[in-house]
Formats: C-alpha cells, sequence, structure tokens
C-alpha cells in the first residue's frame, strides 16, 4: 500500500491511501522548521526529506525514520597492544558511524574519522583501539577500518555495536580483513535546501553553496564525496544561486532565475553540463512538475515547459498578464508559489497569491490536451498551503490540496460546494454602454435563460447611470424555469450587472440574458 509524508507545522506525519494518519518519531536532535517548505525525493524504497529539517532524513514504509547519514567522528582513536594475540608489525585506524537494520545491512555510513597515530610495534598481540567516540545523533554502530601490519591500505575490520561502548580489543588477522578496501567515496550530505534523485544518485543543493550542485555516489544515498559537485555559471550572481532541480528521464535539469541548464552522463567521469537556454528560468523549485518526460516550472514572466522540442513559453496571450503585470497576482511572492498536477484532467495547477492577499489563495490550471489555461480559482472553505497527486483507496490518482487548517482536501466533483458548509460563489460583475457611452438610453424589461434547477434563484443587482451610480434595489431570477422576464431597468447612459449566486450545494448555469433598450437623446 502507497504511504505519503505530509508536514504540518513542525512534524512530519505518514498518511496511507486508506486516509489514516501517524505521526513520526524524528531521530534524536532533528526538528523541523515549520517556516520551510519540505522537499522530498524517493530512492530504495524510502522517502527523503529536506529543507525544512535540521539534517536530511529518510522514512521507510513503517514510518522509521533515521538520518540520511551520520556525522562523522571528530578525533582519532588511541592504539596500543593488549594481551597475547597473533598480530605483529603496526598499525593505524579510522572509523564511522553507521546505521544498520535490523538484520545487520548497511543503511548509512558516516565520512571517516581523523587517522589515529600509528600503533606501537606489535610481537604477537592484539590490538586495542581507545577513545572511539560516541555521536550525539542516532547511530547504530562505529564501524573501524584498519590497515594491514606496515600497510597504508584500509580494510573493514570491526564494528563496535551501539553508541556506547569507546574500546575495543581484538586479534582479526590481516588474510582475515575484508576483501575491498575501504571506500573513497564516503562523506555527509551538506544541509540541503534542494534534493531530488536522478541517475540512481541523489543529488542537492546546500543552503551554504547555492552556486554548487552536489551528488551522491551511485546507489549509495548517503555517501557524499566532497569532491562529487559541480558549479553552475555565474557563480555569485545572486544570493539565491540554484533554484530548481528538474529531473527528466535522461537530464536533469538545473534552473537559476535566468537560465537553464543541464546534466547529461551516467559517472563522474562523464557528467556534463550544458546551459540550455538564457533569460529563461526559474523562480521556485515548487513550480516544479515532470509529467511524461515533460517539465513544467514558473518563470520570471510566465510559465514554461521544457521537453524533447526545447523550452517553450505556454503563458499565451489571454494569460500572460497574469504574470507580467501587477493586476492580477502578487508577483513579489513568485518565490512561495507552488505546483502540482491533476490527474483527472491532466492539467498543471499552480498556486499563487492575489494582490494584497494570503500565500496561496489563488490557482490557476493549464490543460495539457486542450492546451488552455483555467481560472484564476479560489476557494471560501480554506486557504491552500500545499497539493500533491497521491493513490486513493482504489488505486486511482488524484490531487489532494493541504489547508492552513489543517485537512487535506479532495474534489467533489460537480457538488456546487466547498467542503460540506460552504458555497462556491458565484459573482459576475457585467457592464453594458451598447457601443454608445455618451448618448442616454432607456433600458427594458430583461429576459433570462437558464439550466432549470430543482431550486434556487439567482439574485441580479443593477445600476443603471453613470459608473458611479447607486444600486438599484435587487432582483430575483429564478431558477427553476429556463426563461425568466424581469422588470424595466430605467434609462440612464450605462448599466452595470452583478449576478450573484452563493447558496450551499445550489447550481447555477446563465445560458444568457437579453436586454431592449433604444436612445432617448445625447446628453
Amino acid at each position: 500500500m502507497p504511504f505519503y509524508v505530509v508536514q504540518h507545522g513542525s512534524a512530519l506525519s505518514l498518511a496511507t491511501s486508506t486516509g489514516s494518519l501517524t505521526t513520526l518519531t524524528l531521530p534524536s536532535g532533528v526538528t523541523i522548521d515549520s517556516g520551510k517548505r519540505a522537499r522530498f525525493a524517493v530512492f530504495n524504497r524510502e522517502v527523503l526529506v529536506a529543507n525544512s529539517p535540521s539534517e536530511v532524513i529518510a522514512i521507510n514504509r513503517d514510518g522509521l525514520v533515521r538520518i540520511l547519514a551520520p556525522r562523522p567522528p571528530t578525533g582519532a582513536v588511541q592504539l596500543d597492544a593488549n594481551g597475547v594475540g597473533g598480530l605483529s608489525g603496526a598499525y593505524i585506524v579510522k572509523y564511522t558511524n553507521v546505521i544498520l537494520d535490523s538484520f545487520g545491512k548497511l543503511l548509512a555510513e558516516s565520512g571517516y574519522s581523523p587517522v589515529s597515530a600509528a600503533s606501537a610495534t606489535l610481537a604477537s598481540n592484539l590490538l586495542r583501539a581507545q577513545r572511539i567516540g560516541v555521536s550525539a545523533q542516532t547511530i547504530t554502530a562505529r564501524r573501524l577500518y584498519r590497515t594491514t601490519s606496515n600497510g597504508s591500505t584500509f580494510f573493514k575490520w570491526i564494528d563496535v555495536d551501539g553508541n556506547v561502548l569507546t574500546t575495543v580489543t581484538d586479534g582479526l588477522s590481516d588474510a582475515s580483513l575484508g576483501l575491498v578496501s575501504a571506500s573513497d567515496l564516503l562523506g555527509t550530505p551538506p544541509q540541503l535546501a534542494l534534493i531530488a534523485e536522478w541517475g540512481n544518485r541523489i543529488w542537492g543543493v546546500s543552503r551554504d553553496d547555492v552556486d554548487t550542485i552536489r551528488f551522491s555516489a551511485d546507489g549509495q544515498a548517503y555517501a557524499w564525496k566532497s569532491t562529487n559537485t559541480i558549479p553552475i555559471p555565474p557563480p555569485g550572481q545572486n544570493i539565491r544561486g540554484i533554484i530548481a532541480l528538474i529531473p527528466r528521464r535522461d537530464q536533469l535539469g538545473v534552473a537559476r532565475t535566468d537560465s537553464l541548464h543541464q546534466i547529461t552522463g551516467k559517472t563522474t567521469q562523464t557528467f556534463t553540463r550544458v546551459k540550455v537556454v538564457e533569460g529563461v528560468g526559474c523562480v521556485s523549485q515548487d513550480t516544479v512538475y515532470v509529467h511524461r518526460d515533460l517539465a513544467i516550472f514558473l518563470g520570471l514572466d510566465g510559465v514554461y515547459t521544457w521537453g524533447n522540442e526545447g523550452v517553450q513559453a505556454i503563458s499565451d496571450e489571454k494569460t500572460k498578464a497574469w504574470f507580467t503585470t501587477d493586476d492580477y497576482f502578487d508577483r513579489t511572492r513568485f518565490d512561495d508559489a507552488w505546483a502540482s498536477f491533476d490527474p483527472s484532467d491532466n492539467t498543471y495547477v499552480l498556486f499563487l497569491t492575489s494582490v494584497g492577499g494570503t500565500l496561496g489563495d489563488r490557482w490557476v490550471k493549464y490543460s495539457l490536451a486542450r492546451k488552455t489555461w483555467w481560472g484564476p480559482h479560489k476557494t471560501g472553505a480554506f486557504t491552500p498551503t500545499c497539493a500533491g497527486v497521491v493513490y486513493d483507496a482504489d488505486d486511482r490518482s488524484r490531487l489532494l490540496i493541504g489547508s492552513s487548517s489543517g485537512f487535506l482536501w479532495k474534489d467533489r466533483g460537480q457538488t456546487f460546494t466547498d467542503g460540506l458548509a460552504t458555497a462556491i460563489d458565484l459573482d459576475v460583475d457585467m457592464i453594458h454602454a451598447a457601443d454608445s457611452p455618451d448618448i442616454s438610453k432607456f433600458w427594458g424589461q430583461m429576459a433570462w435563460q437558464s439550466k432549470v434547477q430543482a431550486a434556487g434563484s439567482l439574485t441580479v443587482t443593477p445600476k443603471v447611470g453613470d459608473l458611479d451610480a447607486s444600486a438599484q434595489n435587487a432582483i430575483t431570477v429564478p431558477l427553476t424555469a429556463q426563461r425568466n422576464r424581469t422588470r424595466y431597468l430605467g434609462p440612464g447612459r450605462i448599466l452595470q450587472l452583478n449576478l450573484r449566486q452563493n447558496t450551499v450545494a445550489q447550481g447555477a448555469e446563465i445560458y444568457g440574458y437579453e436586454i431592449p433598450f433604444h436612445h432617448i437623446g445625447r446628453r
């Protein structure tokens, strides 16, 4: 059964497709910053969480949470001979902090401690290691690596179980050491603000180095060698640096606010960075969604796609003003925008902030099939805070929207109600001047055509005169008949109409209206 990780305030919970919710217990010392949005990657059946946690964490399907990789020990062990054994010669040791599962399988390993000083020359002795560090983090064991007699190459020697013992004595022969030398790929991941899975590796950008992308070892999400880095130019361009990671099938996109780069290749030696486009970038990681190898994201001046045909703007003539003027959305909050995907109608769903409004209080949709925009949308039941695609108990994918009220909301279909008690408000303003705004007219008796409903009515509030005319008494248009005639509206140069219907669970579908008029002279 699939599961989903949800951040709520300073906590994380596991949500299943049946709707059950389990609050997760975080590793010792790990906290969640409620002011930061969690960012996720999936690797080897675990969910990795970055940005909002104080350490990158990994969550398995049973809800067990661990740090992605422990921090390395800070001190070297001290070596000496202790008792009779089979070791002769001088040895050196280094060690790591490790996390093992209940079967002893390695889940994570830190970088190495400093290398110890060489032991005194042993002569048929056991080797004792003292001052093994105790980690402040939740770990399973300390893993010691040792050279062969008078050698310089390290091999796995022994695991010191738990996080308590500081001394171990052992006489394992050189021939019995691990056959593979100690990995040179280990290293602790930085405090990642961005994270993505691509090419069987985890990629990320540190909060402390925003111009460089870092990556883990192949198949080892915990192993972050310090030299596994790719700079994304130009360095120091601004304080935000790399904005988004965009994993496609054969390319990893890396976006700044005004440029898009791609990384290709399969190995550390063959990774290559190429600039895809200059002048087009991404403003928020959380607006990125990749659907069938087509990436969609919000740029400074609109929404773009990046696919096999390159980078293309999809903000058309009708909607470009949404992203290039201050008439619709607060463009200073574009970096806080986020997006998801509605699989029910194959639409990209982008959450924005209205001018003077609350973060994420509006959203717009782009239909990939029809190549059309829809919106702006709002709801009176809650303020959106996040969104994601999940599978329900019937294994159907659907869009869920998280809210500031602490609930997850799903589309209820054609119910004309947000939640159970909040009406979807139909509130439309119309203005008519009959192509002659400077000529006074007499506006006659209106006729309305609408879809027949079982109950309900439409409230129409007219204003007749100049643009500052006062509202007349409201007109009630029954929705239970297909055609209705209402009262005469009277003289005036301009007619303004407000159409309102905000009754819970009540539909309203207006096909049109007719307004007879005649000119009564020029003012």
